[in-house]
């Protein structure tokens, strides 16, 4: 029977009786194969058996590719190929040798763990292929991967759920097909989040919670759910802006979530990850956290977290540098003054500062460098010259509530703006500073005690993520 197939025509046979050389390089057999274009490729077509045990035999055909040329038959091992053209796809995509780590037998595939192979279980490169082929791999490293998985009987696309699933193996896929319905009646969609949830001894709701922290111990970098729970504690509405440690502490004990299979000894669970267990650990982490510089400021001296206020404070540097200075002739306005109740603002818990001030003062300041310093950290910035900084300043107190920092009555503004003439009781702090110390005046410790900045809404209950991990480990 002849047939063409790529670019060959083959022709199969199932004996032959001429004489014979058999080639061991692809490369000779395809200078001959170029010299007789036109000839014909014989393909052994001889059903062999396998196996000593007459109940194990198995059928297999010995594919060998063979050019008459002359009186003599070249003959190239097949390696269970059916055509030239696949021999040279299963080449190059990693099946040459493949039988040497595993085999096609019995219509499955086996993994060579380093045993010795017997010849009833030897099968050929393309016997694997074939089969590979038959299940949608295309890549031998691709389809090893899957055999030592216990992949290696299912088609791609089974083992694609499977790893969607979060099924690493063969036994955790069955395990899993044998759980869906223990899973679905739990209320679980994800095997991976259902495995996980018995490894914690939670029901679906606490494992809810647990994923909501989970994800904020990973959005902020915490080591552990302990680091979180300490995070989302001083981020509580609930409590006052200024937070002692010992009630940060208490909360923080109280608040643990317990393993019952442990609470004897009086220990949380392992996912907890108790790192911090006396309060000097936990002041340690009050003050060194990076990732509490976003919420807070922690004063050792004090022991006390005071929470970053919410309020925006604008700095009227061009009225502040004038204070005990004066303005009479040759007056030298101070940058120092500035530095001075930024750092009061800063050590009160409150982090949106913005000075504004006349470009020309850092021209006429003597301690330019401390302006030098607040413009490089963000914090001051000069006016141009066309604009007024006071008239900047009421613009944001309008849009965004912020307030103003300043010593200026702004008489004139009041006269021409009924909204500051009724608000600025509201949003102008005065000031005093006398030998270095900065006292605000009027509704400032009224504010100082109003809300505070927070980094997550959401609050969660941790004590009840206790669990029994004894009994789900059962």
């Amino acid at each position: 029977m002849e047939s063409i197939v790529g670019k060959f025509r083959y022709v199969k046979i199932n004996a032959y009786h001429s004489n014979y050389v058999r080639l061991t390089s692809d490369e000779e057999f395809f200078k001959i194969l170029a010299s007789r274009e036109n000839e014909a490729i014989f393909l052994l077509d001889k059903i062999e058996k396998m196996g000593y045990d007459e109940h194990e035999k198995e059928s297999r055909r010995n594919t060998d590719f063979m050019v008459f040329v002359d009186g003599l038959m070249y003959i190239r091992d097949g390696f269970g190929y059916k055509t030239l053209e696949d021999r040279m796809e299963g080449d190059a995509k990693g099946f040459n040798g493949c039988c040497l780590k595993v085999r096609f037998r019995k219509g499955k595939i086996m993994v060579n763990e380093g045993e010795f192979w017997d010849e009833s279980s030897s099968s050929y490169d393309g016997d694997v292929f074939y089969y590979a082929k038959s299940l949608g791999y295309n890549d031998f490293q691709d389809y090893l991967d899957a055999i030592k998985r216990g992949f290696g009987n299912l088609k791609i696309d089974e083992r694609k759920k499977a790893a969607e699933l979060g099924c690493n193996n063969m036994s955790e896929y069955e395990e899993y097909q044998q759980m869906e319905a223990l899973m679905r009646e739990a209320g679980f969609d994800s095997y991976k989040e259902y495995t996980e949830a018995r490894s914690l001894g939670f029901d679906r709701q606490k494992y809810a919670t647990y994923a909501s922290i989970k994800k904020i111990k990973e959005k902020y970098a915490f080591s552990t759910f302990q680091e979180t729970h300490l995070f989302l504690i001083l981020n509580r509405k609930s409590l006052p802006r200024e937070k002692d440690l010992s009630d940060i502490v208490d909360l923080l004990e109280k608040e643990s979530p317990m393993d019952e299979s442990r609470i004897r000894y009086g220990k949380p669970p392992e996912w907890y990850g108790k790192n911090m267990k006396s309060e000097k650990q936990i002041e340690a982490f009050l003050s060194g956290s990076k990732q509490l510089s976003g919420l807070g400021v922690y004063h050792t001296e004090r022991k006390i977290f005071v929470s970053f206020s919410d309020h925006s404070l604008l700095v009227d540097g061009s009225n502040i540098a004038y204070i005990n200075i004066g303005r009479e002739q040759g007056a030298k306005p101070s940058a120092k003054n500035i530095e001075l109740v930024v750092d009061k603002l800063k050590h009160d818990g409150f982090s949106e500062i913005k000075v504004f001030y006349d470009a020309s003062l850092l021209n006429i300041t003597e301690d330019r460098d401390c302006l030098a310093k607040l413009e490089n950290e963000g914090i001051a910035k000069p006016v141009p010259a066309e604009c007024d900084p006071i008239e900047l300043m009421i613009k944001y107190a309008k849009d965004q509530g912020s307030f103003i920092v300043t010593n200026d009555e702004l008489k004139a503004w009041s006269e021409r703006d009924s909204w500051v003439r009724g608000n600025i009781n509201r949003f102008r702090i005065a000031l005093t500073i006398d030998n270095g110390v900065v006292k605000f005046t009027g509704q400032y410790e009224g504010m100082d005690l109003g809300s505070f900045r927070n980094l997550e809404d959401e609050d969660f209950d941790f004590k009840s993520l206790s669990s029994d991990t004894s009994r789900s480990q059962q």
